[in-house]
């Protein structure tokens, strides 16, 4: 998969290209300052391990981490919890976790450095390289710029000066509407709701929610004046006191109506970075938790309202206590959960129900008002209210029978919702119809160029891969396309890659005294079954070439590869399951690699299970059949899991031609790993090539804080062992942000000993 960077000048529109390129995709997406709820707490997340997050372990000192939340600020109240940096990397975690289960996604990521301080970035870092294994990622930046160009796949660069174009690698001007087409390329996210998303809302949305408390004791302090001010009043001035039971109501409910804009941006923002199961699922359950609250306070106002006053105690008139609330109220949740609007104009339109009763209904002027605009009474369920009202009816105008009148109160008190629900539909046509002319436009746009740049991109295979994309490569290439030369061509071709990979081989099986240890995903014939197609793919059927030239192609691999792997080598990598002893092993393909592990079986498993032990994934291993695992005791004989760890040294370091030390972290184990490697390459196989793998010494204080002056004595201890003890031996240094060209050092450093034995 690919790491493509989005580079340019403040202001030039980075930011904008990104945006862009969700909205085309709807793809994962976390922003330079990503909204969360404040009052979400961490460890109540569902399906989230927060014990991988690297400041976790300062709350579980502080007896903290059950109860610190997210932090921030909502609906103008301040939450305390954690920064903005810590957030940041709870995000980063989170979609790693979230996603890696599944593969072929995008992830778009807005300066992913913001706010996240240096002894941070390796942690960052680490993600990336995580995310970019199994996904295409996409990031805007300004700080770190060499590490992530260094890291990255592709480079575009976006100008101030010209924003209808980009530059993508070294072509210029490029389309802007076609490169952010052409990037909109991933299967989408799935994630299946359970039982734990329906308790994560209940936890947060009600069981420890501060605005829920709020309200209850605003409610009580509100309702315990009006009964002392209204109490004992007399029949004739029930009006007045539904009037004024009805206002405090409203307001009681008023202000958790009002949050429901930032609730809902919140949620949006917390979907696109999948902290949730469906923002659709929570929508619907805030919705109905906020029509539960209207109903316990018209509960609340019928029973006060009856201590106070006679007349008024049959259930219908709760029930129009009720939907004369609504029709109040359920303008502002429809527009804030179901709309974009803005707080200033959702406070605006939805309070408008509330302004045009006072008016309107005649609520207050019961038979006055100008002729035909009176006539609106009849869409407010207040006038039906105060047609039951006892000491009011005879007052009111042209009410219905008394039969009906339930009825119009209902009807009167969900326009608002109906209204709504019109404008919604027809808002939702109009964008179809400019979906359709977008589309038009953007299919315009799938020319030859377009098709160049995905495969620029995203590479032939990876296209091909996806089950859902937004790519004008066939996923099958039509029957008619060739003459009948062309595909006889293509079975010759296939035929001499046949002959070519057994002639491979037998020539890897003669070259050393025993065929390399079995593959935990498969035997060695199903790894080269992968590795004949992968062959085949790339050397024939991606191939653009005629007949002839194939069979040329054919001829000169087999030649090249016959004489490659005379060369061929065997290399170990103990704790080699990491980012940079992963990325080495798929640049070592013209050699067999055998990575040790303490556990094997969790090591090539299609999901990481557990931080604790080593994992490249069934995936990797799918992709790269020359390597292979094999369970070990990890070199301190403490915590041995594998299930077939004894006689490793055998199998593994017998025919070793070099040993690349990846394994021990900065721990003691890193010591007593490398002197294990040292004692039994000693004793089985002393003429092995030892190398040895470290940060540059002002680097180690920034991968693993603390201890600084012990790790790097560890270090120099490993060294200088292996410079003591082995017949061959190298201590490199590589620069821990630029993984690529450490790798790259590694391998040199490899191929330049094994020709200079070769010489000799």
């Amino acid at each position: 998969m690919t790491l493509t960077v989005c580079v340019g000048s403040s202001g030039s529109g980075k930011t904008t290209f990104l945006e862009d390129v969700y909205k085309s995709h709807k793809c994962i997406y976390i922003r330079q300052y990503h909204i969360m709820r404040p009052y979400i707490t961490v460890s109540k997340i569902p399906n989230f391990d927060a014990t991988r997050l690297p400041y976790w372990d300062i709350y579980v000192k502080e007896e903290k981490a059950e109860k610190i939340q997210v932090g921030g600020t909502m609906a103008g109240e301040f939450t305390a919890g954690l920064s903005g940096g810590q957030r940041k990397l709870l995000l980063f975690e989170l979609i790693c976790q979230r996603t890696a289960s599944q593969s072929e996604l995008l992830v778009v990521l807005d300066e992913p450095f913001a706010g996240v301080t240096d002894d941070f970035v390796p942690f960052i870092v680490e993600r990336l390289n995580e995310l970019r294994q199994k996904h295409n990622v996409l990031l805007v930046t300004n700080d770190h710029v060499t590490t992530l160009t260094t890291m990255a796949d592709n480079k575009i660069t976006v100008s101030a000066i010209d924003r209808s174009t980009v530059r993508i690698n070294d072509r210029e001007k490029v389309d802007r509407e076609k490169a952010i087409m052409a990037l909109s390329v991933g299967d989408a996210y799935s994630y299946q709701a359970t039982n734990a998303d329906l308790k994560f809302f209940y936890d947060v949305e009600i069981h420890s929610s501060s605005a829920l408390i709020g309200i209850a004791c605003f409610t009580i302090f509100c309702y315990s004046l009006f009964i002392a001010t209204f109490w004992d009043s007399e029949e004739s001035s029930q009006a007045l006191v539904l009037v004024a039971g009805g206002i405090i109501s409203y307001f009681c409910v008023n202000p958790y109506l009002l949050s429901l804009v930032d609730w809902r941006n919140a949620q949006n923002e917390e979907a696109e970075a999948l902290v949730h199961a469906s923002k659709t699922m929570n929508k619907t359950l805030k919705t109905l938790l906020t029509f539960s609250l209207i109903l316990i306070i018209s509960l609340i106002e019928f029973g006060v309202v009856n201590a106070t006053i006679d007349g008024l105690s049959e259930i219908k008139f709760w029930v129009a206590m009720l939907f004369d609330s609504a029709s109040l109220t359920f303008t502002l949740i429809c527009l804030g959960l179901y709309t974009n609007m803005p707080f200033q104009a959702v406070q605006v339109v939805g309070s408008l129900p509330f302004l045009l009763m006072i008016f309107l209904s005649t609520t207050f002027s019961p038979g006055s008002g100008v002729p035909v605009l009176k006539e609106l009474r009849y869409l407010y369920a207040r006038f039906y209210f105060w047609c039951m009202v006892p000491a009011v009816q005879d007052t009111m105008e042209n009410c219905p029978s008394d039969n009906v009148i339930l009825v119009y109160v209902i009807l009167s008190g969900c326009l608002g919702v109906f209204i709504f629900l019109v404008v919604m539909a027809i808002l939702k046509i109009k964008r179809g119809i400019q979906k359709d002319k977008a589309e038009t436009k953007r299919a315009g746009l799938r020319d030859d160029e377009f098709t160049e740049l995905q495969v620029e991109l995203y590479g032939t295979k990876a296209l091909h891969r996806l089950m859902h994309m937004n790519s004008s490569l066939s996923l099958k290439k039509p029957a008619s396309n060739g003459t009948i030369k062309e595909a006889i061509g293509k079975s010759v071709g296939r035929a001499f890659i046949l002959i070519l990979l057994w002639c491979k081989r037998l020539t890897v099986s003669s070259a050393f005294k025993h065929a390399a240890p079995s593959r935990v995903t498969g035997d060695a014939q199903g790894a080269d079954k992968v590795f004949s197609l992968d062959v085949t793919l790339r050397s024939v059927l991606l191939s653009k070439r005629s007949a002839k030239m194939r069979c040329l192609m054919v001829g000169s691999s087999l030649i090249a590869l016959l004489v490659d792997n005379a060369a061929a080598l065997n290399i170990v990598l103990p704790g080699g399951t990491g980012s940079i002893g992963s990325r080495l092993s798929a640049k070592l393909m013209d050699h067999t690699v055998t990575i040790l592990t303490r556990n094997a079986f969790l090591a090539a498993a299609p999901n990481r299970v557990t931080e604790q032990f080593g994992w490249v994934g069934s995936s990797f291993l799918r992709k790269n059949p020359h390597v292979n695992l094999r369970d070990w005791d990890g070199g301190d004989l403490l915590d041995i899991v594998g299930q077939d760890w004894i006689g490793w040294q055998e199998e593994a370091l017998l025919d070793a031609d070099v040993v690349v030390h990846f394994v021990g972290g900065f721990t003691e184990q890193r010591t007593m790993a490398c002197e294990r490697l040292v004692r039994e390459s000693m004793r089985v196989n002393k003429d092995a090539l030892q190398i040895t793998v470290n940060p540059l010494d002002e680097e180690i204080g920034v991968i693993s804080v603390g201890a600084v002056t012990q790790k790097k004595e560890r270090i120099r201890a490993c060294e200088e062992m292996v410079k003591m003890n082995c017949v061959h031996s190298m201590c490199l240094r590589i620069e821990c942000y630029r993984e690529d060209e450490g790798c790259e050092k590694i391998k040199s450093t490899i191929v330049d000993w094994a020709k200079r034995q070769g010489n000799k």
